[in-house]
């Protein structure tokens, strides 16, 4: 049995196959169309997201890539938005070298990390405030 992940997190297990490798997902369809989020390896996720699978590139820099140009933005449909492979697929990006992509995927994924990090400690130094204010 393998995680099933729907737009916001894990809705259950599944008997499939799964995607073995780490990739990025994108929600196809609805609220939050265009989102992608970096996925683990051996999960499945549900059909109203795609996933983005590399070859012979860094996840983290192709991750940080979509961030940035936010793939959301090419959506169709006005009632139930949509995106789909075609709407983003044909876009042209600058791509460096392998060595290039994995220091610039690196230096992201440690820059997301020490936000959380940081993030954290703001929260638990909000609580602490408001109980001694309290």
């Amino acid at each position: 049995m393998f995680d099933l992940y729907d737009a916001n997190g894990i809705i259950g297990k599944a008997d499939c196959l799964p995607i073995k490798t780490e990739y990025i997902s994108i929600i196809k369809d609805g609220a939050g169309v265009g989102r992608i989020r970096k996925m683990p390896a051996n999960t499945l996720i549900i059909g109203t997201m795609g996933a983005l699978v590399t070859n012979n590139s860094n996840l983290d820099f192709i991750y940080s890539l979509l961030t940035r140009f936010n793939p959301g933005e090419e959506y169709t449909g006005s009632t139930i938005p949509h995106i789909y492979f075609k709407d983003y697929g044909n876009n042209e990006y600058y791509i460096p070298k392998n060595e290039e992509k994995i220091a610039i995927g690196n230096y992201f994924a440690n820059l997301d990390h020490l936000i959380t990090l940081h993030q954290r400690k703001n929260d638990n130094l909000y609580i602490i405030i408001n109980a001694i204010i309290s």
